[in-house]
């Protein structure tokens, strides 16, 4: 996790940090069940994180899956 940092203008927000999440996956590019991911995790930690005590400024959580040992891609697929 990165930040925070200064926000780019098209991100901007005056009263929270903007928060993005990349999540890269073991092998391959990544899927649109690897974009939803990127989604849940973002939200979660948004929600988590205090964006209002960093306004304009940007929170980067960059993911790489490094073993999925079949739970998360089997959870998805289900």
């Amino acid at each position: 996790m990165l930040g925070p940092v200064e926000v780019k203008s098209q991100n901007l927000n005056i009263e929270k940090a903007h928060v993005e999440c990349i999540y890269r996956p073991k092998a391959g590019i990544p899927t649109i069940e690897d974009k939803l991911r990127e989604n849940v995790i973002r939200d979660t930690c948004e929600s988590a994180l205090l964006t209002m005590l960093h306004p304009r400024t940007t929170i980067s959580i960059q993911i790489q899956e490094l073993d999925d040992r079949c739970g998360v891609r089997k959870l998805v697929n289900n």
